[in-house]
């Protein structure tokens, strides 16, 4: 397998999860759920998802809850021992530990306490409605081994507990069907099948992941026979376009999947942004209105993604009802000048200019990659063209501290990971603002902030009602897009090699991003 870069960590739930750190998670992890490709969670390391029909989901009056588990009594940790409830009670309380920087807390904020019913069933108490309380995968409390962890944690140092070579060397002690064996910083990971695993022994022998950050390098790999799936290394257009053109396909097939929202966001906060007209939605519809997406989905994705407004993907459930309700911004031009002139500015020869003279300059940056490069060309080309004194930038986003991203000044593109709605339109809410009170972890990068859509949101996520939740995840996109809260561009398409033979890998839920390797335990090669 390839991945563009090398993680962190291991340990999912203490990383800012992307695609790669999915894809790695599931080599060496187990969560008790999984997502399959047709969008429905299946139990992984729990015997069966908690259910209200057999009594094993209660729904109390005042809206709290509590759901039974059930982990497989065969499942061991890779030095032998057994996954147990106190693995879970364990991670809980790492998990809640202010004093350990944990980017996402959910659900484990939603949790009062964990009972242990015996060795392997435990009740989950909720202190409120969770929506999702069925659906615990690789980054909603995963297990961590108490009997090795157990000792640093009370130790009492946080940093020590969150820097030890443990989360990032073959120390690291996992559920999952492979073990990690070796790790060269950069260069590659290398991991074996675990005999013990509790759905029995994986097919394959061993995986090696190579890092490769160029993408012609990857192709190179890939005609060449070194490497049999690309995975969280997605092909750029180009190279999928050469990959697929290659004499029989150099043994292999490229497989496209159109998931999560490639958008750029705008800073609302006033104390960082350098241009604070970005706050008048005028001016956000203005920008939205005066750039072909269209021309940049095509350029982007060579012709394999529509424009995109929100994060639901075509294939999602509510697609369609979603595409209807909200607010659509074709390319227009003159629509585009005219409601910046409304907004007081107006053109002084070819410069965007307020009402004192001052012309309207705006800094574009985000992430490097060759995909991100192009996208933040084409927007500084059609922004320039409506007068804007347009600057592009990019940063090493595993080189960059939080602070320093989170402080962009004008807009900020990249991909919002959404493969799990409504839950992970948390990423627009109020709470999820970066800030130095949360030590700048949250996804909500530039701070839009609405009430009614944390309202919505709040509905979305714990209604037990399927037409409410829907209702109200139709109602907070509309929103979205009303107020131009983000600039959607795209879908993020997903190129993948997959060598001829090797059955397995294959297509994601819609709208997902990462988690190829979420059956890694039945890859095998077709005899």
């Amino acid at each position: 397998m390839v991945a563009t870069r090398d993680i962190s960590s291991l340990a999912i739930k203490l990383s800012d999860a992307g695609a790669a750190e999915i894809d790695f998670s599931f080599l060496a992890n187990s969560p008790l759920a999984v997502l399959d490709p047709t969008g429905h969670f299946q139990p992984l390391l729990a015997t069966e998802l908690p259910s209200l029909e057999r009594g094993t989901w209660v729904v109390r009056p005042d809206g709290t809850m509590q759901t039974t588990w059930t982990i497989r009594p065969q499942a061991r940790w890779h030095d032998g021992q057994p996954v147990t409830v106190q693995d879970f009670i364990f991670a809980l309380a790492v998990y809640r530990d202010p004093a350990l920087l944990v980017p996402d807390r959910r659900p484990e904020e939603y949790i009062d306490h964990i009972s242990a019913v015996d060795d392997h069933t435990f009740r989950i108490d909720w202190n409120q409605s969770y929506l999702q309380a069925d659906q615990l995968i690789f980054k909603r409390l995963p297990p961590l081994p108490a009997h090795v962890l157990g000792p640093l944690y009370r130790a009492g140092d946080p940093q020590a507990f969150q820097n030890d070579p443990f989360w990032t060397s073959p120390a690291y002690v996992g559920d999952g069907p492979f073990r990690l064996v070796a790790w060269d910083k950069g260069v590659e990971q290398r991991y074996a099948a675990f005999d013990q695993y509790f759905l029995g022994r994986p097919q394959l022998d061993e995986i090696v992941v190579k890092i490769i950050p160029d993408a012609n390098a990857v192709l190179g790999n890939v005609l060449s026979g070194a490497v049999d799936f690309t995975g969280a290394a997605s092909l750029s257009p180009e190279t999928a376009h050469t990959a697929d053109a290659a004499p029989g396909h150099a043994g292999g097939q490229v497989v496209h999947t159109m998931g999560s929202l490639r958008a750029a966001r705008f800073q609302y906060d006033p104390a960082v942004t350098t241009q604070p007209a970005l706050a008048d939605v005028r001016v956000r519809q203005a920008i939205a209105l005066g750039i072909d997406r269209a021309a940049i989905a095509d350029l982007v994705s060579a012709g394999t993604s529509l424009v995109a407004e929100t994060p639901v993907a075509p294939g999602h459930p509510l697609y369609d009802r979603v595409q209807q309700a909200i607010a659509h911004y074709p390319y227009d031009p003159a629509r585009a000048r005219s409601l910046l002139a409304d907004a007081g500015w107006g053109v002084q020869g070819t410069t965007l200019v307020n009402l004192a003279g001052q012309p309207f300059t705006l800094d574009i940056t985000g992430s490097r990659s060759q995909d991100n490069d192009t996208e933040r060309g084409a927007l500084q080309g059609y922004l320039t063209q409506l007068g804007m004194q347009v600057t592009v930038s990019a940063y090493d986003l595993r080189a960059t501290d939080r602070e320093q991203i989170a402080k962009f000044p004008g807009l900020r593109t990249g991909t919002a990971i959404a493969e799990d709605l409504p839950s992970d339109l948390n990423i627009y809410t109020t709470a999820q603002c970066p800030t130095a009170a949360t030590r700048y972890v949250g996804d909500n990068g530039g701070c839009w902030s609405n009430a009614a859509f944390d309202q919505l949101y709040q509905v979305a996520t714990t209604s037990l009602g399927e037409a409410e939740r829907a209702d109200a995840t139709v109602q907070a996109l509309t929103i979205l897009t009303d107020e131009v809260g983000i600039l959607g561009l795209s879908h993020l398409v997903q190129h993948d090699w997959i060598r001829a033979g090797l059955v397995g890998p294959g297509p994601l839920a819609a709208g997902q991003k990462g988690g190829y390797t979420w059956n890694v335990q039945d890859w095998h090669w077709a005899t």
